[in-house]
């Protein structure tokens, strides 16, 4: 038995205490589900293990010592079908998101709207779990938004079809595995078009004004955030603008460096920082870094009709690994939240070890816990290695002031939280629970970690 059977990807948060089960077959998922004294429950699925959170973990609730049954899903492979009349792909759960998007494009000319950099999660995992890209506009940048019908093993170990339209369809999107295992996913796919790729650097003072003329209904942008960099902080932001089909440009080979940068670049410097024996040696180069990035992406990385399926990130191929969190944030009004956040950074303590990040994605009602459900959001996702003192105490502290902020976290994305941190959901957490509820009277599915943020008694 090696770590990885009970431990998520980065090794911090235990998810099972012996060896998952793998099932292969539609029919293993329900012969587990459907014997609960072989198999405990809480009844927990997962792909890549990727999650920050213990949203995936098999405890149990109310007895912390005790577990129940880890599902690895990975092994609930085999072909795809394709539907071109359809514009749809039906995919195993187990299947590996990048592995689906490379045999979209290269064997019939498809892609997903959604193209998640993080490419090892499992397609059950895209279906289910809370994912994120910048919006491009009339679309979304949630991955689970193009799901349009799955296959869903329930908690009593029989087999439901639901389709988009269907009563609690919404609510089963981005459901995190608490109304059952789902095996297979049609997803939504669209014509494969090339993109370009432009990057601009600015100050914090110039975010308001300059994202104004970003979004001009062609472009979607993702920003990388610099919080300790100058005097308050420098932007620079990735603008993508869709291409048309055709031939791609050989240039494309940037964006594999861009790739490894993120997989293995960074995390390694941040690593090495982390190592120094001073604090003033480590900010030394954390800033050296953080200024030759700026320069590369800002002058180095621009590019012409590049395939947005190589945006994806095989993030296994990766060396040192990193942590992140995430919140959402209403557009109206971000400029002061941002202003905010970098002054917040800025008087901690501790300082994280990587660049951060924003997202800007597009009001999406597709599933019931949904981020931007009241509007188009930008994100914050603070990033560092994970493995430093005082990461996690800066998380603590940040929460507090995210949700004091009116944000909306993610289930899966972001660590620590508490029910009191998840107002932002509003009226639509109790709307999920009666849902939920329907599907698993018995809790089959529920773990300590949901059981306590949807405030479950055991």
């Amino acid at each position: 038995m090696t770590s990885s059977d009970q431990y998520n990807w980065y090794g911090d948060i235990q998810c099972y205490d012996g060896t998952p089960e793998r099932p292969s077959t539609e029919d293993d998922v329900r012969a587990i589900l459907g014997d609960a004294e072989r198999y405990p429950s809480p009844v927990r699925p997962m792909g890549s293990r990727h999650s920050v959170t213990a949203c995936m973990a098999a405890r149990a609730p109310g007895s912390p010592e005790r577990w129940g049954t880890a599902i690895d899903m990975t092994r609930l492979t085999g072909p795809i079908r394709v539907d071109q009349q359809a514009g749809t792909v039906t995919v195993p759960a187990g299947r590996i998101f990048i592995d689906v998007a490379r045999e979209l494009r290269d064997e019939y000319g498809l892609q997903f709207r959604v193209n998640t950099e993080l490419g090892t999660l499992t397609m059950g995992a895209a279906a289910c779990g809370g994912t994120k890209d910048s919006s491009f506009p009339g679309e979304f940048g949630q991955v689970c938004s193009d799901v349009v019908a799955l296959r869903l093993a329930t908690p009593d170990g029989k087999v439901r079809e639901l389709s988009a339209g269907d009563p609690d369809f919404d609510a089963v999107r981005g459901s995190y595995g608490l109304f059952g295992v789902v095996t297979e996913v049609t997803f939504r796919v669209v014509k494969h078009e090339y993109i370009n790729i432009e990057h601009k650097e600015i100050s914090l003072e110039d975010f308001e004004a300059s994202s104004r003329r970003w979004l001009d209904g062609r472009t979607a942008v993702f920003l990388y955030l610099f919080p300790y960099a100058g005097r308050n902080g420098r932007i620079v932001a990735e603008l993508r603008r869709k291409a048309g089909s055709g031939s791609g440009d050989e240039r494309s080979t940037r964006l594999a460096v861009r790739n490894f940068v993120w997989r293995e670049g960074l995390p390694a410097s941040a690593h090495a920082a982390d190592q120094m024996p001073n604090e003033k040696l480590r900010a030394l180069q954390l800033e050296s870094t953080e200024w030759f990035l700026r320069k590369v992406i800002d002058h180095g990385l621009d590019l012409r009709r590049v395939s947005p399926v190589d945006q994806i990130v095989d993030f296994e191929k990766g060396g040192k690994k990193f942590a992140f969190s995430m919140w959402a944030f209403g557009a109206q009004g971000f400029a002061g939240i941002l202003s905010e956040y970098f002054d917040f950074c800025r008087r901690q303590d501790y300082r994280t070890s990587l660049p951060h990040v924003s997202y800007h994605i597009a009001k999406d009602r597709s599933s019931l816990l949904s981020y931007s459900w009241d509007g188009e959001v930008w994100t914050l996702d603070p990033v560092s290695t994970g493995t430093e003192p005082g990461w996690h105490e800066f998380l603590h502290k940040l929460n507090d002031r995210c949700s004091g902020w009116g944000g909306v976290p993610l289930f899966n994305q972001t660590p620590h939280l508490e029910a009191r941190h998840l107002r932002g959901f509003g009226d639509r957490l109790a709307q999920f629970e009666v849902a939920r509820r329907r599907f698993d009277p018995g809790n089959r599915m529920l773990n300590a970690y949901f059981a306590k943020l949807l405030a479950v008694s055991s």
